[in-house]
């Protein structure tokens, strides 16, 4: 018996020995061999013919593979059991998905280009860029990891990919005829035919059963549509255009639409009813503006959720977002008070009181054309005028008088993003006014009746498209839809065609889907525009001040920032 024991002790010790010089062919904490039961259940659910490799990279049909993504750590005992989150909700093609135990999915797709990188990193979490890849993960050639997603990398063998060679001196040689471009014309160099919009899709809303149309704006069919349950008035399109925020009249709340998906993604509740949304065209924020009380609420659009609500020491009429700078302006309903918001820090920096006539604003704008931060235009119905504030000092600038009753204002986008605005008017006729820039005098053209357009109908709206000189106007009664153009060298609007009988709805805003040029194109406008060094220094003197009334009169040293005519 004593023989026996000693054996089987014998016995263990040599099997501990061998083990501990032998190397485990279990995987470590940081590697994947496979993947946990929670999480294949969850892949089979998308795609009953899944695919995992042996580094646990899971492909799928249709192009789709996912990467798993370890939990900061790498050792939680625990398994995943339940999907806690992914984005987009409801979708078969998700960019990324969560799990209870802090366990990710990565979604990797691959670019026209032929590089191996990830879908929409902005909405990617926090958590989720602390993780770590498995190390024993094969990485694939023309792998291409964005800069704020390194960590994730760990010891893999990954190389930053080489920057594209630069142009040879023969191309990089200017002639001696070339003019120094700006960098908004260096930008704009980039624009073509090629590269700039495919698939532009129109969306409405149902003035009889709710329901939110896409239409295809080439063919001029409907490519889908869905339930809103309640009646849309406006809506605003995400930077890339692969969201809509629509709101509801009857309800505060706005609709989130995946348009890729062409599902609704979600919806966000709102203290008030929304009467306009607008998102600036370089920072992911959407601003919600409610008419009948003193607030604002801030969207942030990459990750669909309400970031802050900012009491106002007033109602505003409209708002208007800088087409450069993370500044928004509001103004009340008689257009004597403007607000000017910084969408940013989400607070407002300075109020300016006008001397002008009582007059209840309908439209507002803003360009470039004058003054350090531009000039900012109103117009009322209810008037024959518009008149301009110069942004920089809150004071009044121009006053230009109409030669008929303005009924409502188009605008006219042009490659480099500066608007032509367009002053319908109706009388006998229905004619337009365009604004022009004289050097630094605004100045209006000649009134010209609409070609091709019976006078029965009353222009309701007109909305920006982007193709170029392009406009759609919608009559007074919702019913049918044109297709309009802009002729710039005669100043004259003239109808092209019906292109939309009997649809009973508003024309919502016009969604154009982005080549992944236009994409890296817009990346770059947003660098180019970005605020120059005294307009940095001019912020940051306003956002650390206490709210301060009609201009830079107390704000010390920043006097000395006079405006200058650009």
């Amino acid at each position: 018996m004593r023989k026996s024991l000693l054996q089987a002790s014998l016995a263990i010790f040599v099997l501990s020995l061998l083990l501990s010089v032998v190397p485990s062919s279990q995987a470590s904490p940081s590697t994947c061999t496979r993947l946990p039961e929670a999480v294949l259940f969850y892949l089979k659910s998308l795609d009953p013919n899944l695919k995992v490799r042996e580094d646990c990279l899971a492909v799928l049909s249709q192009k789709r593979s996912y990467l798993p993504v370890l939990p900061q750590g790498h050792d939680t005992p625990n398994e995943p059991t339940k999907v806690l989150a992914q984005f987009p909700l409801k979708s078969n093609s998700p960019d990324w998905v969560q799990f209870d135990n802090g366990f990710y999915l990565l979604r990797l797709i691959e670019t026209e280009n032929g590089k191996i990188t990830f879908s929409r990193t902005e909405t990617i979490p926090t958590a989720l860029k602390t993780g770590l890849l498995p190390q024993n993960f094969m990485m694939p050639a023309g792998f291409s990891i964005p800069a704020e997603l390194r960590i994730i990398v760990g010891d893999l063998p990954y190389e930053t990919p080489l920057a594209q060679a630069k142009a040879s001196p023969e191309q990089a040689s200017p002639s001696q005829d070339s003019k120094t471009l700006s960098p908004l014309d260096k930008v704009s160099q980039g624009l073509s035919a090629s590269n700039t919009i495919v698939d532009p899709i129109l969306f409405t809303a149902s003035l009889k059963d709710s329901r939110f149309t896409a239409w295809d704006a080439i063919s001029w069919k409907s490519k889908w549509s869905l339930p809103l349950n309640c009646l849309a008035t406006t809506s605003s399109t995400t930077q890339l255009g692969e969201y809509l925020y629509v709101n509801c009249l009857n309800a505060p709340k706005v609709n989130v639409i995946d348009v890729k998906g062409q599902q609704r993604l979600s919806e966000l509740e709102l203290s008030d009813v929304a009467q306009q949304l607008i998102q600036h065209p370089y920072y992911p924020i959407v601003l919600a503006t409610h008419r009948y009380a003193a607030k604002i609420t801030f969207l942030d659009s990459p990750h669909h959720l309400i970031k802050s609500v900012l009491i106002l020491p007033f109602a505003l009429q409209e708002v208007a977002m800088h087409p450069r700078l993370p500044l928004a302006y509001g103004v009340n309903t008689v257009g004597n008070r403007i607000l000017e918001i910084d969408v940013q820090q989400m607070k407002v920096l300075r109020q300016f009181d006008l001397k002008v006539p009582s007059h209840k604003i309908h439209a507002v704008w803003i360009d470039e054309n004058r003054g350090r931060f531009g000039t900012f235009w109103m117009a009322s119905r209810d008037a024959q005028e518009v008149y301009a504030v110069d942004l920089f000092t809150g004071t009044k600038i121009h006053t230009l008088k109409l030669t008929s009753p303005l009924s409502h204002i188009a605008f006219i986008k042009d490659e480099k993003g500066i608007l032509t605005p367009l002053f319908v008017s109706q009388g006998e006729t229905t004619t337009t006014q365009s604004l022009y820039w004289d050097n630094l005098t605004p100045k209006l053209g000649d009134a010209h009746p609409i070609q091709g357009v019976d006078d029965k109908h009353y222009w309701m709206s007109f909305q920006i498209s982007t193709h170029a000189h392009e406009l759609i106007g919608v009559d007074a009664i919702g019913e049918n839809v044109y297709l309009l153009e802009w002729n710039p060298s005669t100043q004259t609007l003239s109808s092209k065609r019906l292109v939309i009988k009997n649809m009973k709805s508003s024309v919502l805003t016009l969604v154009e889907s982005l080549t992944p040029e236009t994409v890296a194109l817009i990346k770059k406008k947003t660098e180019a525009l970005a605020p120059n060094e005294t307009e940095t220094e001019i912020l940051t003197s306003l956002r650390s001040q206490p709210l301060r009334q009609n201009g830079f009169s107390r704000l010390g040293g920043a006097l000395r920032f006079a405006p200058r005519d650009l």
